[in-house]
């Protein structure tokens, strides 16, 4: 059973750390997914910018193609005189958005050349068309000869940077491409790994859900053999208790017979006879206490009490022995609504308090005080987690008696522990086991603290709900 206990366990930890390095394996392809997509529009970027430079320049050539045409055909025949102005302008926006659009330093610099030659070359336009025919005539052959130079410097000069910039188109597609293709692998494996943990997440739960099922099953049985048992032994402690009690009495009887009628015994026989006496007694007693420990405490049904009622009917139940102590019990004000059984509470307190006036000091009238408050589960040492959010009656019994050392303030709920001997005082060490017990069949904790000759502290924990 211990076993299959650490087995189990060990399966959930197994189950546990594979989840954890999987939310974590997750995360980083996650990561690396989102760095490819980022990747992927900024080279999408890169190739709009290339495109639209391409276009750019396209728009570049033509535009000097185009007043390179209407200039000569104006110098030849005399036609329209062509809108050099507008043509400027448009070239300078367009030089303007290519400088925006280019970053090599190197094509920078072909462009200050371009952009330099461009202006020459509308310099050496408007020239040519403010110059009349004649000198026009003269001078033409000489002129075309250097703006032909100048224009096929232009067109190297736009080549190489459309070159640059087919350059960056081509190289941010293949890093596009292969960003796609990475991407679209990735999104396969995450995808591939999120069934492949959701299959064995199902299969798992399904074992554990089966597993449960076995114990509960399993637990179930044991809880109808636990019952069995707890009955046979109920059943085992009442013939047990009606059996040693038989030959008891007769014992008491017979040594009471022998005390009264043999009057010639000596000495020493009548004190051994006095001491059988009181052993029969106490075993008695011994016998009808663990006949109140053992008995089953759920016989009857809770109903909600008032603990300031039952505290009254416990002090007039002990008055007996408070009148011949001399002692006196202070109530402050009580939970009035606690859900218990009745008998068992009033047990409860009867123990506690019977406890303290037992465990007087010597000249020192007994005085217990009982307050309450309410407590958090939190507040309380050792408190079972399930029980840490919950809210707790507190009711502290507090006497000027004797005390203990706190060392044992464990073992002094255990039965048959005491702290003094026999001779000392009298019991049989069940009246704080037997009060340990109602309190864990309330679902309560209670707890002790002494200090030697300046008394002792006794802290219940009931349910609040």
């Amino acid at each position: 059973m211990l076993r299959s206990f650490f087995q189990k366990y060990r399966n959930v930890s197994l189950l546990y750390i594979i989840l954890f390095f999987s939310v974590i394996l997750l995360l980083l392809v996650a990561l690396l997914v989102n760095q490819k997509f980022r990747s992927t529009a900024y080279n999408f970027a890169k190739v709009h910018e290339g495109h639209e430079l391409l276009n750019e320049l396209n728009d570049v050539q033509s535009t000097i193609t185009k007043t390179s045409t209407e200039v000569r055909t104006f110098t030849i025949t005399g036609a329209p005189h062509p809108d050099l102005v507008l043509y400027k302008v448009q070239m300078e926006r367009r030089m303007q958005r290519i400088a925006e659009l280019t970053r090599d330093p190197h094509q920078m610099r072909v462009l200050d050349t371009l952009r330099m030659n461009i202006s020459t070359r509308f310099d050496m336009w408007e020239h040519m068309i403010s110059i009349s025919n004649d000198s026009l005539k003269r001078i033409n052959d000489q002129l075309f000869i250097e703006t032909s130079v100048l224009t096929n410097n232009i067109l190297g000069e736009i080549m190489q940077l459309r070159k640059y910039a087919s350059s960056v188109v081509y190289d941010h597609l293949d890093d596009t491409e292969t960003n796609i293709r990475l991407t679209g692998f990735m999104a396969l494996l995450v995808t591939l790994f999120c069934i492949s943990v959701i299959i064995f997440a199902i299969v798992r739960l399904h074992r554990e859900v089966n597993y449960g099922i076995l114990v509960q099953a399993e637990l179930s049985k044991k809880v109808k053999e636990l019952d069995r048992t707890n009955d046979d032994l109920e059943r085992f402690a009442y013939v047990a208790s009606h059996d040693l009690h038989e030959p008891l009495r007769k014992l008491y009887a017979f040594s009471e017979i022998l005390i009264e009628r043999e009057k010639n015994l000596s000495t020493e026989g009548l004190e051994i006879i006095r001491r059988m006496h009181s052993f029969v007694t106490r075993m008695q007693q011994l016998i009808d206490d663990m006949l109140q420990f053992s008995l089953n405490l759920n016989k009857v049904e809770k109903k909600v009490l008032d603990l300031n009622i039952v505290v009254k009917n416990v002090i007039n139940n002990l008055a007996v022995k408070m009148n011949e102590t001399n002692a006196s019990v202070e109530v402050g004000m009580l939970p009035a609504q606690v859900e218990g059984y009745e008998s068992q509470i009033s047990q409860l307190f009867q123990n506690i308090i019977s406890n303290s006036i037992k465990y007087s000091r010597p000249d020192v009238p007994p005085h217990i005080r009982i307050t309450a408050t309410e407590v958090s589960g939190s507040d309380i040492g050792s408190v079972r987690p399930i029980d840490e959010k919950k809210k707790f009656h507190k009711i502290t019994l507090s006497d000027n008696g004797i005390g203990f050392d706190d060392k044992y303030r464990e073992k002094i709920f255990i039965i048959f522990q005491r702290l003094h001997g026999k001779s000392e005082y009298s019991g049989s060490g069940i009246g704080l086991a037997t009060a340990k017990r109602v309190v864990d069949n309330h679902n309560g904790y209670i707890t002790a603290h002494g200090e030697e000759n300046k008394g002792a502290d006794f802290n219940i924990y009931l349910p609040k709900e």
